[in-house]
């Protein structure tokens, strides 16, 4: 077979599942003998046996793999590591004039590279001088790693001679004195000094206060240098904070920041008295006290409400108070929490509808939709109505005038009032009858020739030109609607008595029309009994006051 140029090497970390294997590997080998398998890590393995510890499967092109066998499985972490493992021997042996079969000396052949492998592999993993060192190997030869005794070989170190051209070995420095000895350390690299490698002599007197001085900002990962039980050993800040805050420690007269308390608190100054007798100013009271003396206290409790009338309640415990209000509306609309921040709300709302309130009476008071349609008392003795953000109109005392000049009608063409009644002077720039303008109605009554009326006149007194008497309705004018002297004997006409139906019988109780010349010679009434009487008797009736000329004596029977 042919061998493939591969390191004859294959290394594995075993993971979480599948340890058993198999285990790959790609190097050619021509027995599965050939093979070593380690377990452990990178600086400790074990090798492990076949057939004892895992079996391995080979390909014809002499590759495989390995499967460890039940119980023999690696764990998870564990570095397993396959190598090549041929033995440096020959079986074969060629004699003069014998068989040289193909087969066989493929198999010389291929155990040889195998070999040539082998040691390519054992030598990547050796200390090698780099082929560009700068050795004179002619002259000084290979470079050889010294080997003394096991008892010589014990703690020395491997280092060059003082010429550089040969490994030797040399003791280990025990006592090193910084003062005196030429050591020197490069920047990257550290110094390790075993324990109690320092004196407490060879410490200078400022191996700390020639140190810069920390005084703020200390970390928790900042790092302390600590003897432990002898020895020396780094501590986070954090650590020694855990140790202290677990330490049991007296304080006297001392002023704690801001300390949390994890557990409970003790000692002389915490005191457990349900009724807090002592009554201390420097001692602490237990959860426990306080809880079972503020319930004593509650179950006392009590407070007084007074309302406006003076009468008082006594709340105690366990007691309610419900708050009722007359046009308005209580309700609670916060519960939760109570505290100085989030307290319980209690919403006291108007109703809309009022039905108790009989007065309201306040200085600049305001009613309204909004504060342009409102009635307002703002002046004294004044009530003002506003409408769309104006004065409409004013009410004082004696008068009712608008906000301001000709801004504000008193009803409407399509509203209007049913009566008006006014006693006093009634004055207007314009006023319309019935559609009419009083300037058409009263020109006439001003001077003018003539006066039309647009409708019936019902009252007033009459001047001018004489009424026709088809316009006077029969038994219209009564005596009571003549006033005194109205009429004169001008304006009866010759058919004042010839007019009148004639009367053929008087009674004693009939009326007659007389003019009493003792009165202003006014008309007045008579009945025919006195009439006769006077005749006869001449008492103040002379005959000659019916005869005067132009006279008329209107005898109403």
């Amino acid at each position: 077979m042919t061998v493939a140029s591969v390191a004859r090497r294959k290394a594995y970390t075993v993971g979480s599942s599948g340890q058993q294997g198999p285990y790959a590997f790609t190097f050619t080998v021509l027995d599965q003998d050939d093979l070593a398998v380690y377990v452990g890590s990178t600086t400790s393995s074990t090798l492990k046996t076949i057939t004892t510890h895992y079996t391995v499967t080979l390909a014809t092109d002499g590759t495989g793999s390995i499967t460890f066998v039940s119980g023999q499985y690696p764990t998870e972490g564990q570095l397993v590591t396959i190598i090549g493992d041929r033995a440096n021997s020959r079986t074969t042996n060629f004699t003069a004039g014998g068989d040289i079969r193909a087969s066989t000396l493929n198999d010389d052949l291929d155990s040889l590279t195998v070999q040539v492998q082998q040691l390519d592999e054992a030598m990547d993993r050796a200390i090698q001088v780099p082929v560009f060192g700068n050795r004179n190997y002619s002259s000084l030869g290979p470079l050889q790693w010294p080997y003394d005794t096991t008892s010589n070989n014990a703690n020395k170190l491997v280092a060059y001679n003082s010429a550089g051209t040969a490994l030797e070995l040399v003791d280990q420095i025990t006592n090193l004195d910084f003062s005196t000895d030429n050591f020197a350390v490069a920047s990257d690299q550290e110094v390790t000094i075993k324990a109690g490698g320092v004196a407490a002599a060879e410490l200078g007197s400022d191996i700390i206060t020639g140190q810069t001085a920390l005084t703020s900002g200390l970390a928790s990962t900042d790092e302390l240098i600590v003897s432990d039980a002898g020895t020396t050993k780094r501590m986070d800040v954090s650590v020694l904070t855990d140790y202290y805050k677990d330490l049991s420690v007296t304080e006297t007269n001392k002023t704690l920041t801001s300390p949390v308390i994890n557990s409970g608190v003790s000692g002389t100054g915490v005191k457990d008295e349900d009724d807090m007798s002592s009554d201390s100013a420097t001692h602490l009271a237990t959860q426990q006290s306080i809880k079972a003396y503020v319930d004593s206290q509650t179950s006392t409790m009590s407070f007084y409400l007074e309302d406006d009338d003076g009468t008082e309640v006594n709340v105690t415990q366990n007691k309610e108070v419900k708050l009722i209000g007359s046009g308005v509306t209580t309700n609670w609309t916060d519960t939760d929490n109570g505290t100085d921040g989030d307290p319980y709300d209690l919403t006291i709302t108007v109703d809309a509808a009022q039905t108790g309130i009989t007065s309201l009476l306040a200085t600049d008071i305001k009613i309204g939709e909004d504060d342009q349609t409102k009635i307002d008392f703002e002046d004294a003795d004044t009530i003002n109505f506003y409408a769309g953000n104006e004065k409409q109109l004013i009410l004082t005392d004696g008068a009712l005038t608008p906000g301001a000049d000709n801004i504000l009608d008193l009803g409407s063409s399509s509203v209007q009032f049913k009566d008006g009644y006014f006693h006093g002077t009634l004055e207007a720039d314009a006023i319309t009858v019935g559609g009419t303008s009083t300037a058409t109605l009263y020109s006439p009554l001003a001077g003018s020739s003539s006066i039309t009326s647009t409708g019936t006149i019902s009252s007033g007194t009459w001047q001018g030109t004489a009424i026709a008497s088809a316009y006077i309705a029969a038994d219209a004018i009564t005596a009571a609607k003549i006033a005194d002297d109205a009429i004169s004997e001008e304006h009866l006409d010759n058919t004042a008595i010839t007019g009148f139906s004639a009367l053929t019988s008087v009674a004693d109780d009939d009326l007659l029309l007389i003019s009493d010349t003792n009165d202003s010679a006014n008309l007045k009434k008579i009945t025919k009994a006195n009439l006769v009487s006077g005749l006869a008797t001449g008492n103040n009736l002379a005959t000659s006051e019916f005869t005067s000329t132009g006279k008329s004596l209107v005898f109403g029977f």
